[in-house]
């Protein structure tokens, strides 16, 4: 019978607080058992929701008095209590995060989660989402909130929404998908025409020609749409939330802003609280 190493887990969270933020990621990680599988069991829970997503090998996960075996791109949500079982294999490697908040049920809500099982939309990006945001909050000592929140929306983001890019062909498709996936980093064209196995003169005109714009300015709508979502949906600064969606400078944001959308960031708000 193989090596097993057992982990019993007391109730987690004597040390947590703010719970009346928005939403607070405690910690996150990536567990590779190499020696021997891995058997935790939280017998009353966490105090927070404790999400566990599969990349690569087999976990086995108990939920709800049901067993499910899950494999790459699929990975489990434990609400607050509910007692916890898992059995990672050896070599397996996945990835978790651990987090609370005022409104992360909500949260979870229009993402379609509530706990339980799921599938990611699209397994082959969600797991380079996930890593970006673990080796994002592993790099420094003091990472802010905000900068916290942002990185675990996109996870979500990339764990339940289907990228639509049907009408992209092939050829530029995986840049298009990048920069959906990436639009709060600043990446060059090279590597874009990399990751499409074209020349970068060759994929500039294929991408203008297909998608109809250049890939800076794509990035700039994509930007710019994701600010309109969280001015909409969060309480979150305009500086703030210029800093999320990738602009370093907040008056610079302003100007594309208005300049696609005819109104300031300010304005946009004002607009949407007057018509609640």
């Amino acid at each position: 019978m193989e090596e097993e190493k057992l982990y019993i887990c007391t109730f987690q969270g004597e040390n947590y607080k703010d719970y009346g933020n928005y939403l607070t990621v405690f910690s996150c990680g990536v567990q590779r058992p190499a020696k021997s599988r891995m058997h935790v069991v939280r017998k009353k829970g966490r105090i927070d929701y404790h999400l566990l997503y599969v990349e690569s090998g087999t976990v086995c996960v108990y939920y709800d008095g049901k067993v499910h075996s899950l494999s790459k791109g699929q990975f489990v949500l434990y609400p607050p209590g509910l007692p916890q079982e898992n059995i990672l294999e050896k070599d397996s490697v996945s990835y978790w995060i651990h987090f609370h908040g005022e409104f992360a049920e909500k949260l979870l809500l229009d993402c379609g989660l509530s706990g339980g099982v799921y599938t990611a939309a699209d397994p082959l990006d969600a797991g380079k989402v996930f890593l970006q945001f673990v080796h994002a909050m592993r790099a420094s000592v003091r990472v802010s909130e905000n900068r916290k929140n942002a990185l675990f929306l996109s996870v979500l983001c990339a764990l339940t929404e289907k990228t639509d890019t049907s009408d992209v062909p092939y050829s530029v498709w995986p840049a298009v998908r990048y920069l959906q996936n990436y639009y709060n980093e600043n990446t060059d064209v090279g590597y874009l025409a990399d990751i499409c196995n074209l020349s970068r003169s060759h994929f500039l005109r294929v991408f203008k020609e297909t998608v109809g714009t250049t890939p800076h300015q794509y990035l700039l709508s994509t930007r710019i749409e994701q600010a309109k979502r969280l001015l909409s949906d969060s309480t979150f600064s305009v500086s703030d939330i210029s800093s999320m969606v990738g602009f370093e400078d907040s008056f610079y944001f302003s100007r594309i802003f208005k300049k696609i959308t005819g109104v300031t960031p300010r304005e946009y708000r004002k607009n949407l609280q007057a018509n609640l």
